[in-house]
Order: structure tokens, then C-alpha cells, then sequence
């Protein structure tokens, strides 16, 4: 492509949007064109950011389902209820959480993180479903806690509520 310079002037065919069969042959000069440039730049940016928030919205549904369900289990644990407990901290939605919080999880100190609160609500499923109240209630302090660090590392903790 040959050099220009930026007094070269040059014709742009731009389409007047909503009139796709009106054409309008414009003189300008390539600063103009550079502007043009970064406009349409600005707006892709733009979109772009407002479809990774889209996606990162999909992918905090199994982490809010999940504060959601310890609430819950929190509760009937501080209720004395510790089969209703073993009850709601087993399903679908650990799986879930389990595999949003790897997506989510970016750095090593996140990855390290996600791991460890995985790995310490198994231990309360286990606590739970084995009836021990006391062990159950060590267990969901350790979960909570360490979901707390985990979602500072992986930054999300602005985006959730119940934390």
C-alpha cells in the first residue's frame, strides 16, 4: 500500500444509515478518516464491553445460586436443622458452581482460591449429611470464608449480593 500523506485528500463513499440506496461521495482528508477510525473503534469497544458484562451476568448465576443455597443451609444449620441442611447443599448446583468458579477464575491466586472453597463445601456436604451439627457448622464458616476470599481474588465480589 503506498504512502499518504495527511494532506492527501481522498473520497470516502459512506452510506447514510437507514437510506442504504442513498450514496453520498465525500471529500476529505485522512485525518478525517483517522477520526472515522476511531469512532467506529470506540463503538466496537463498546459493544464489545457490554457483551463480556452480558456474559459474566450468565456466568454469576451458579455463584449467586450458590450464596443463595449456604444462606439457606446457614439458617437450618443455625435452626438445628441439620438434615434440611444436607438437603439443600446437595444438587445440581455445586456441580455448577464448581464450573463457573473455574471460568471465572483468571489469575492463580483466584484458581488457588476456587479450589479451596470447593474443596470446603465438600467437607460441609459431608459434615451435613453425616449429622453432625457441630462439624456442619465449622464446615459452612470454612465455606463462607473461603468464598469470600475467592470471589475478591476473582474480583466478582461487587457483582454479588448476600456476601
Amino acid at each position: 500500500m503506498p504512502a499518504v500523506s495527511c494532506s492527501t485528500p481522498i473520497a470516502l463513499t459512506l452510506l447514510i444509515p437507514n437510506r442504504a440506496a442513498d450514496r453520498v461521495l465525500v471529500q476529505e482528508l485522512i485525518p478525517t478518516l483517522h477520526v472515522f477510525i476511531v469512532i467506529c473503534s470506540l463503538k466496537c469497544l463498546i459493544i464489545c464491553y457490554f457483551a463480556a458484562d452480558r456474559v459474566l451476568e450468565q456466568e454469576l448465576i451458579p455463584v449467586q445460586r450458590a450464596i443463595n443455597n449456604l444462606a439457606q443451609s446457614g439458617a437450618q444449620l443455625e435452626a438445628g436443622d441439620v438434615k434440611a441442611a444436607a438437603g439443600t447443599l446437595s444438587g445440581g448446583w455445586v456441580r455448577e458452581f464448581e464450573s463457573a468458579a473455574n471460568k471465572l477464575s483468571y489469575t492463580d491466586g483466584s484458581k488457588s482460591s476456587a479450589a479451596a472453597v470447593v474443596s470446603s463445601l465438600s467437607a460441609l456436604q459431608s459434615a451435613a449429611a453425616s449429622g453432625s451439627a457441630a462439624d456442619a457448622k465449622r464446615g459452612f464458616v470454612a465455606t463462607v470464608s473461603a468464598l469470600k476470599g475467592w470471589t475478591a481474588a476473582a474480583n466478582v465480589a461487587a457483582d454479588l449480593k448476600g456476601l
